[in-house]
């Protein structure tokens, strides 16, 4: 036995129960708690919040869920830290991510089933299906092996032009070493014939080390204006973006959402009331029991009967009639809801809309500013360099005025070769030292393209991993599917997914398609062309297969059902005689009229419940 303790959650202000094996039905009227009994489970399972928000009552800031059974207990607990946001707390019967998805998408049945409410408004089945098999994982492992396969590439295709530069830049070594052979042997003969050489040698030799140094500097002054310029145009292309970026307007639709939503809630409350008043009458007319609560006068013409409401006389088809008018009065009121949740699901379309503009409108501004901060820092570099460089061509000219003055002295032709000397050298070892790194990066040419297809075929893998999941996936869904229908015999003939695959073979979509046999042939048709009760039993068949394809009997010992008033009473019992022994424990709802259960029966007479609050008037 398991016993139940919940304050504050969805409906139910206060209220206790148990909930036993097998099946546990809670029979009562509307606004009775029934549907929120389910959303307390949803709660305590942990699979609330994913989908939809935490149910916490309104009005109030904090609200819990208690389940204990001989050896354990469970407990969560909700609170809202701003208008729009609640937190929850504790310790849920589910504690993992994913096994708190499948509960809320395959066990937990409520009207507002994500499965079912796709189904419903015929929405995209491709990201519920797909929520437990982390196909996310495997896009991101993708993504990652694709940016290391461009790196590898970049570096192959320097491998190959280092492969290309090696003869040229072999060559240009052997005749520098040459060039510098010839200089060295020609400076021991002038050496020879030349004497105290001490001071050209010193100024030759600063001459040299400073003109190497004005090398190096211009080319870094070269590099950072050319950094500077990069920088600037993709400041111009960034805030040419942000100035043809179109936000759309936020309208401050607060009020009017709550105002909707106010008028859908009340909407529910009329269709509810309206449909139990239509739903008691007609029970009396279809049973031929009028005259146990009214006086009928029997006759040829027409049978006269005394209204139970007005108490006038009428006709069995004046009445029948005014009962039809409610029918159609239950219709109009659905329209109208229709039409306010259309409203409030584009106002959130809107704002979606907005934020994700102004998101990217941000992270522009932020690389605009980011790279005038670059340039700010890379102009005060470059700065330095200008003034270093001045400086470098200032001090050589001075040197090479001394060294002229000095070369009166001394032997002019020594002077050039010793310069050429260390300019050759210089020149020797700069191309030296790009020759060994030319041969390293073509070295690793080979080894580079191996690793490049590794990672060609990882990719593979991974893409066929993803694709056979996707496939499997859809065959047990199909299996499944068809064993239920066969079970339920509904009015539809099948129900299959269809994977919708892109140019590139990737699955983009996963849709369902329905049959139905015309004249002993099968017919595909739509969501849109089946009756109310159809269309709520086939997100049931979907959920289901779902929770046999992911087995979700090992995760959770609940099966949870509210909101299916609308299917036909043979698919009704089809369901219960379906679901009976799936599951550990199944809790369902049902209106006072259905008769008896051969189940534990749930009475929520005792329970504290939002309806039993007084309504003040002004």
């Amino acid at each position: 036995m398991r016993n139940l303790t919940i304050r504050n959650i969805s409906g139910i202000r206060s209220g206790s129960t148990t909930i036993d094996d097998g099946l546990n039905v809670v029979q009562a009227s509307n606004f009775r708690g029934k549907s929120s009994l389910v959303a307390s489970l949803r709660t305590i399972i942990g699979a609330t919040g994913q989908y939809d928000d935490h149910p916490l009552t309104e009005g109030t800031d904090q609200g819990e869920v208690t389940l204990s059974t001989d050896s354990e207990e469970f407990n969560v607990m909700l609170e809202r830290t701003s208008q729009s946001i609640i937190n929850r707390k504790g310790t849920p019967y589910l504690s993992d991510e994913t096994d708190q998805i499948c509960a809320r998408l395959f066990a937990c049945l409520d009207k507002n089933n994500p499965i079912r409410k796709a189904v419903r408004s015929g929405g995209d089945l491709t990201e519920l299906l797909q929520a437990p098999l982390n196909i996310e994982d495997i896009d991101a492992q993708i993504a990652e092996l694709k940016g290391k396969k461009n790196n590898i590439e970049q570096q192959i295709s320097q491998a190959q032009q280092a492969g290309e530069q090696l003869p040229s830049v072999q060559e240009t070594v052997t005749s520098l070493e040459a060039e510098l052979k010839q200089l060295q042997e020609r400076r021991a003969d002038l050496t020879k014939e030349e004497s105290n050489k001490d001071r050209i040698e010193e100024l030759s030799n600063e001459i040299s080390t400073k003109s190497s140094q004005l090398t190096n500097i211009t080319q870094d002054i070269s590099r950072i204006e050319s950094e500077i310029e990069l920088k600037t145009d993709q400041i111009s292309q960034k805030e040419g973006e942000i100035a043809d970026f179109d936000i759309p307007d936020e309208i401050d639709t607060s009020r009017d959402i709550d105002a909707m939503q106010e008028q859908v809630d009340t909407l529910n409350r009329q269709i509810d009331l309206i449909e139990d008043l239509y739903r008691a009458n007609q029970n009396v007319i279809d049973a031929d029991e009028v005259d146990i609560i009214t006086d009928v006068d029997r006759s040829i013409a027409a049978d006269e009967v005394k209204c139970w409401v007005c108490d006038q006389q009428t006709t069995r088809g004046k009445m029948e009639e005014s009962i039809s008018q409610l029918q159609s009065k239950i219709a109009d009121l659905r329209e109208e809801k229709e039409e306010l949740q259309n409203k409030l699901e584009k106002i959130e379309a809107r704002k979606q809309e907005v934020r994700r503009g102004r998101q990217r409108k941000e992270r522009l501004q932020n690389d605009v500013q980011q790279l005038k901060a670059d340039i700010d820092e890379k102009k005060g570099i470059l700065q330095d360099k200008q003034e270093r460089k001045e400086e470098l061509e200032e001090e050589i000219t001075a040197l090479r005025e001394e060294l002229q003055a000095a070369e009166d002295e001394y032997n002019e032709e020594l002077t050039d070769v010793k310069t050429e000397i260390r300019t050759t050298e210089t020149k020797l070892q700069n191309k030296r030292e790009n020759l060994k790194s030319l041969e390293t990066q073509y070295k690793d040419l080979e080894d580079l393209q191996s690793q490049q297809e590794e990672i060609r075929s990882e990719i593979t893998e991974l893409r066929n991993q993803k694709k056979n999941t996707q496939q499997n996936l859809k065959d047990r869904f199909n299996t499944i599917i068809s064993d239920i229908i066969e079970e339920f015999q509904p009015g539809f003939s099948s129900a299959r997914l269809v994977l919708k695959t892109d140019q590139r073979g990737e699955v983009e979509a996963i849709d369902l398609k329905i049959a139905r046999d015309i004249d002993n042939v099968g017919q595909r048709t739509s969501v849109n062309t089946l009756s109310e009760g159809e269309v709520e039993l086939i997100g049931l068949v979907v959920a289901l297969a779902g929770y046999h394809a992911f087995n979700v009997e090992s995760k959770v010992p609940y099966i949870l059902i509210d909101g299916i008033s609308q299917l036909a009473a043979e698919h009704l019992r089809s369901v219960a005689t379906y679901l009976d022994g799936m599951s550990e424990v199944l809790v369902t709802t049902a209106y006072p009229e259905a008769g008896n259960f051969d189940g534990h029966v749930i009475d929520p007479d005792e329970w504290d419940v939002v309806s039993d609050q007084p309504v003040t008037t002004s």
